[in-house]
């Protein structure tokens, strides 16, 4: 479990999981999440999620949707308990498959994310299409924005991008106080890295 933090209040907004090396199915994934949400871990505070991210496969299987409803229901859990994160890369290989599969989720209540793994690569035309709550960018893009210039840029770019799709901009990567209060600064709503320790006991900042 990795936090993640809501930048301007300093609470934690929500938790990530990954799921192991050997998970690797999509079957194997709902039993996972099943055990995650039937465990002792859970999101703090009333607005905290959790953020689990899939992959091509699951973006591809129009049935996976009803099968993670079903699951978060036997959880006990509502579906907008979970953020669901895909890759940038993986909606453009999809294409206009992906926008159907968002819908899909959309329609069942579950939050959705985008990584975005470069801004100079972002498929803007895709992205701008698909109904995406968090908007988060990869830590290649926000490592670099205490020192360079062009990268700040593009960062308040990103943001205003994101803003005008009503998108909640996020990024990974958040190393040390000065590089956090740069990101927020800028608008970045929702920050995670190595600056927050890897513990969900965290209460703030």
């Amino acid at each position: 479990m990795r936090p993640l933090y809501e930048l301007n209040k300093g609470t934690l907004a929500a938790l990530e999981f990954s799921f192991g090396e050997a998970v690797s199915g999509s079957v194997q994934k709902l039993d996972a999440i099943v055990e995650v949400l039937g465990g002792h871990v859970a999101p703090r505070g009333p607005e905290a999620f959790l953020c689990v991210s899939f992959g091509a496969d699951e973006l591809a299987d129009a049935l996976f949707p009803g099968a993670l409803a079903e699951t978060c229901s036997r959880a006990g859990m509502a579906p907008a308990g979970l953020c669901l994160f895909f890759s940038d890369k993986a909606c453009l290989e999809l294409g206009i498959g992906s926008l159907d599969q968002f819908l899909r989720f959309k329609r069942l209540g579950f939050r959705l994310g985008l990584d975005i793994a470069s801004i100079a690569s972002m498929p803007v035309l895709l992205v701008e299409r698909l109904p995406a709550d968090v908007l988060r960018l990869d830590i290649l893009d926000s490592m670099p924005v205490d020192a360079d210039i062009d990268s700040q840029r593009n960062i308040a770019d990103f943001v205003a991008f994101a803003s005008n799709l009503l998108m909640v901009p996020a990024a990974k990567g958040v190393h040390d106080s000065m590089q956090l209060n740069r990101l927020r600064d800028m608008g970045i709503r929702i920050g995670q890295g190595p600056l927050f320790a890897d513990s969900i006991l965290i209460p703030h900042l």
